[in-house]
């Protein structure tokens, strides 16, 4: 029964998704202190909660 539950529930399910990728490795290290506080400036307004939206 237990190798039932876990079949259905996929805990002894085989890996779909186990190709890596690399193809942003040639950015690490590339940007300067200065770019990257101008990008993550960006970033960061969009990573706020809008409590309005959640809050009842």
């Amino acid at each position: 029964m237990i190798e039932a539950i876990k079949k259905h529930i996929g805990v002894d399910k085989e890996k779909q998704f186990t190709r890596e990728w690399q193809d942003l490795d040639q950015l690490f290290n590339k940007w300067s202190k200065a770019e990257h506080n101008r990008i993550q400036g960006k970033i960061d307004p969009e990573r706020q909660i809008d409590h309005e939206l959640w809050d009842e």
